[in-house]
């Protein structure tokens, strides 16, 4: 496909980006109720790399806290995003599926 969906532009639609890559993480998953998780790594026009996984814990106020990760890499992307997932959980613990919103099956 070359490098030339970088530059593509379609008059009203926003720059193209390319699903690189998408890993499952676990089982197991320690302190987490469901086995495994997805992170999807798209490439963006700039050469940079985004990192989103498909499960996000739900704030005290029932918000789910959606995070992603950056990187120059697709390595990097998806550790950015597994360190910052990480970091939402907050330390807590005995969350149980109530605790997590998922992304739609097929965005994944």
């Amino acid at each position: 496909m070359g490098e030339g969906w970088r530059q593509l532009r379609v008059e009203g639609l926003g720059p193209v980006s390319r699903v690189t890559a998408v890993f499952q993480v676990g089982p197991p998953l320690a302190a987490l109720p469901f086995a495994s998780l997805k992170v999807k790594v798209v490439e963006r026009a700039d050469g940079s790399f985004l990192g989103v996984p498909n499960v996000a814990v739900l704030s005290p106020d029932g918000s789910p806290d959606w995070v992603s990760g950056l990187g120059g890499t697709v390595e990097e992307a998806l550790a950015d995003t597994l360190r910052f997932f990480v970091s939402s959980l907050g330390g807590r613990s005995g969350l149980g599926e109530e605790s997590f919103a998922w992304a739609a099956p097929e965005d994944f």
